[in-house]
């Protein structure tokens, strides 16, 4: 393995700058959100050959309040819970997480008021509140992956342990955790900071350090600092980290509540000496520091000392103020800041009382209203109702009169406002159904009635059934469209009507020899249908026989007509028998070519009713009935060569035989 720095993302090459600054305090670190240093991060730990080391250090941990580095080397410590983290949420509360090992075997944690543990004793069941030998109190046990701790002192360090129980209860190595609760408020004015109390971060300031080098802000002095100011101040000297560094970090204040004071000002001395491409910014926020708005830049050369005082209005009033002092700089000068003190006018506080009639809820500023409100005189309240379901705002009233559900006010007074809550009028829709059916309401199919709230609407759709039609809605709603929508302002009886669609009887008779399709289907008894409906009659003869036509209900001579069923009908189909003066002479057909190979062609067979082939011994091997048309093509691939005697055979019974040879 090699050495390299945080700020290194490559692995080594020739150039000595791909190391990294391995001469300064962040030799060796994986860099700033990595936890590992393994053959596959970059910068790996692949060997100067680059090959696979197959040692990784996982689990990096940097515990900057204890000045500590924890990690587990290939494949870390037998058994340990994974990931172990605490995080303070709040003045009285650190939330701890981890995750269980690969045999998800359980864990237990202690705390401790200082940074020593002992060690859990091998064969000892520990329960909440026992100790742990040599240090530590058992806070958890169990196989859960997350645990709130509570209760805790404000700005206090709390230092944890995690060990898993492990078969027989024996323990792992374990790994640690440390934070620190948040910071109360600070709501009383003037606040002043000049930073002499020592060298280390005042109490419930903050340091972030944007870069992720360490290179930050400090307490102290340094050569050519600031000057007229007594003791200590922060600063910020890039020049003093050398060239090919980079620095980015801030100094923020503690949150300040600003509810009661108008009149904000910031004030302190400062001293920044300026190099391209370096900057000095200040900033604020009113939010905790989730968003921040700029007050000033330097780009130039400031006095020694320099003073800033500014009143910023936008901080009247404001309960989660916070400043901050950025500066960035790539081996530039430094920004040195003394004397802070933040002032303000202290205002009369007026009081929001609240009261609800009805269920609902009222928001102020945007938070859940629970008791009175205390706020600066002359502050503007921002106002929201909102009603429980099943009720409506109606309005308020007291302090202020109006139906809006939004509204502000102005803190000139104490004020007691009343919103109220009234119960939304349910309606319910009966439907009735005649003839059959089904009604959709709002897409679901009616079977009991239905109640909603005053001003819904309701989609309904009727749906017939086979054989019936919809005739229209009836009650309180008039129409013929089977789809409709109600608006429910009041109970509602609807009558939905179905009328049964009439059938009809077709019947067909047949005179003489011929068959009668309907539908495209051979008509064998009476035919039934709905009104209206079309039905397609096709007529076809038989041999020896023609179409005269359609008598009855229909006449028409076309072979093809359409009938529709507007009332039952009776039809009659009359074929008529071919005589046999139109049979033709028997010496008209034709039979041939002579020889043939494989097919007979037979001309002039409309009046023919079959066709035999038979070899000369006498076997009949091919029969076919004629159907009445004028040219016949007889296939006789499969005969052989020789001698065949072909017989055609007329309706009236003639026969014409002619012998035809196969090549």
């Amino acid at each position: 393995m090699y050495i390299v720095s945080q700020n290194a993302t490559i692995d080594p090459i020739s150039d000595p700058a791909s190391y990294g600054n391995v001469n300064n305090a962040s030799c060796a670190w994986t860099g700033v959100g990595k936890t590992e240093f393994s053959d596959a991060s970059l910068p790996s730990s692949k060997s100067w050959a680059g090959e696979n080391t197959e040692k990784p250090i996982t689990n990096i941990s940097r515990d900057a309040i204890a000045k500590t580095v924890t990690f587990d080397f290939m494949g870390g410590a037998q058994g340990n819970p994974i990931g172990f983290l605490a995080n303070a949420v709040s003045v009285s509360q650190i939330d701890l997480s981890w995750d269980l090992n690969a045999d998800n075997d359980p864990v237990i944690i202690a705390w401790s008021a200082s940074a020593g543990f002992g060690t859990p004793e091998d064969g000892t069941v520990y329960t909440v509140g026992n100790a742990i030998p040599d240090g530590g109190t058992v806070l958890y046990s169990g196989t859960a992956t997350s645990f709130e701790h509570t209760n805790l002192d404000v700005n206090t360090t709390y230092y944890y342990r995690i060990w898993s129980q492990l078969e027989n209860d024996f323990y792992s190595p374990g790994a640690g955790a440390s934070a620190t609760t948040h910071c109360d408020m600070i709501s009383s004015l003037p606040f002043d900071e000049d930073f002499n109390a020592s060298t280390n971060t005042p109490d419930c300031w903050q340091i972030i350090d944007n870069q992720g080098n360490g290179q930050v802000w400090q307490f102290g002095t340094h050569t050519d600092g600031l000057v007229g100011t007594d003791g200590n101040y922060a600063f910020l000297n890039s020049d003093a980290y050398g060239s090919g560094q980079t620095q980015n970090a801030d100094l923020i204040t503690p949150l300040l509540d600003l509810s009661t004071y108008t009149n904000v000002i910031l004030s302190f001395n400062h001293y920044y000496e300026h190099y391209t491409g370096s900057s000095a910014k200040l900033f604020y926020s009113i939010n905790g520091g989730a968003n921040w708005t700029q007050i000033q830049q330097w780009a130039a050369n400031t006095t020694n000392p320099a003073t800033f005082s500014q009143e910023i209005a936008a901080l009247a009033g404001q309960s989660q103020v916070k400043f901050k002092w950025n500066y960035y700089g790539s081996w530039g000068y430094y920004w040195d800041v003394d004397n802070i003190q933040i002032t303000g006018t202290e205002v009369a506080l007026k009081t929001l009382s609240i009261n609800t009639v009805g269920e609902g809820t009222v928001n102020v500023n945007g938070s859940n209203y629970t008791s009175p409100l205390s706020t600066a005189e002359g502050a503007n309240i921002s106002l929201n109702a909102i009603p429980s379901e099943g009720y409506q705002f109606e309005g308020w009233s007291g302090d202020l009169i109006s139906t809006n559900p939004d509204e502000s006010i102005t803190m000139d007074t104490d004020k007691t406002i009343t919103a109220t809550f009234t119960v939304i009028p349910q309606y319910t829709l009966t439907l009735n159904l005649i003839g059959e059916g089904t009604v959709d309401v709002d897409g679901v199919e009616y079977t009991v009635p239905v109640t909603v709230y005053e001003g819904e609407e309701l989609p309904l759709e009727a749906i017939s059934a086979e054989g019936y039609l919809f005739s229209g809605w009836s009650g309180d709603l008039t129409s013929t469209n089977p789809i409709e929508t109600i608006t429910m302002d009041a109970d509602k009886t609807i009558t939905a009507t179905f009328t049964e669609i009439p059938q009809y009887t077709l019947t067909v008779s047949i005179v003489g020899e011929g068959e009668v399709e309907v539908d495209g289907l051979a008509y064998s008894s009476p035919v039934s249908v709905y009104q209206d409906s079309e039905l397609i009659l096709t007529a076809t003869n038989s041999v020896g026989f023609q179409f005269d036509g359609w008598s009855g209900d229909l006449v028409s001579n076309n072979t093809t007509e359409s009938v529709v069923m507007n009332s039952s009908k009776s039809i009659t189909a009359t074929f008529s028998s071919i005589t046999n003066a139109g049979y033709g002479q028997i010496s008209n057909i034709q039979i041939f070519p002579n020889p043939f190979s494989s097919v007979i062609n037979i001309n002039n067979a409309e009046y023919a009713r079959r066709v035999t082939v038979t070899n000369i011994i006498g076997q009949q091997l091919l029969d076919l009935s004629l159907k009445g048309d004028k040219v016949v093509t007889v296939k006789t691939d499969r005969l052989s060569k020789g001698i065949y005697l072909v017989t055609v055979y007329k309706l009236n019974g003639e026969r014409l035989v002619r012998k035809l040879i196969k090549e």
